[in-house]
C-alpha cells in the first residue's frame, strides 16, 4: 500500500509538460515538414534555409563573423551548389510515424523518419534513410537534420533541453 502511495505521489509530481503535444503542435510541425519537402523537391534553397532555427543561424553567422542575412544567402548558395550534381528522385518525411516528445523545459519536438533517393554525379542511385528533428523555438517550427556528430554537438549546445532525444543514425544503400 505504501509503495502504491509513493508511486502515485511520484506520478503526480511529474510536470504537465511531459504530456503529449497538442493537435496544434502536430499541425504546425506537419506544415513545417510539408513546406520543407516541397521546397526541397522544388530546389527552393532559400526557403529551405528559412526553416533553420534562429539559434542555429545566429551561432553559425557569429562563427563566420557575418550578418544573419548574409549567412542565409550563403547557406542557400551552398545548398544549391551541393545539390547541383545530384538528382533528387524522391524525398519523404513521415510525420505520422514520428516519435514525439516534450523536453524537460516544455519544448515540443518530433523525430521524423526521413527518406530520399538520389543519383550521384557518378550515376549511382542511393537510398538514404535518416531522421529529422522538428522542433518549436520562439513560437516557430523548424526542421533540423542531425546527420553527424558535429550536428549533434551543436544541437546539445543550443538546445540542452533536447540532449536526451534519441536521433537514429542515417544509413545509405546503393540501389539499382
Amino acid at each position: 500500500m505504501i509503495r502504491r502511495l509513493i508511486f502515485a505521489s511520484l506520478l503526480a509530481a511529474i510536470p504537465a509538460t511531459v504530456s503529449a503535444q497538442t493537435a496544434q503542435d502536430f499541425e504546425a510541425a506537419e506544415a513545417a515538414v510539408s513546406a520543407f519537402v516541397a521546397n526541397l523537391l522544388a530546389e527552393n534553397y532559400e526557403e529551405i534555409a528559412a526553416v533553420i532555427p534562429p539559434r542555429v543561424i545566429e551561432l553559425a553567422a557569429n562563427q563566420a563573423q557575418i550578418g544573419h542575412d548574409q549567412f542565409h544567402r550563403g547557406l542557400a548558395n551552398v545548398l544549391e551548389q551541393s545539390m547541383a550534381d545530384i538528382t533528387l528522385e524522391h524525398a519523404t518525411m513521415d510525420i505520422g510515424d514520428a516519435i514525439s516528445g516534450i523536453s524537460p523545459s516544455g519544448r515540443p519536438y518530433f523525430v521524423v523518419p526521413t527518406e530520399s533517393i538520389f543519383v550521384t554525379p557518378e550515376n549511382t542511385r542511393v537510398h538514404a534513410v535518416s531522421h529529422s528533428l522538428v522542433l518549436e523555438d520562439e513560437g516557430g517550427w523548424y526542421v533540423l537534420r542531425i546527420a553527424n556528430r558535429g550536428h549533434r554537438e551543436m544541437l546539445v549546445e543550443l538546445y540542452p533541453d533536447l540532449n536526451q532525444v534519441n536521433i537514429p543514425s542515417q544509413t545509405y544503400e546503393q540501389i539499382p
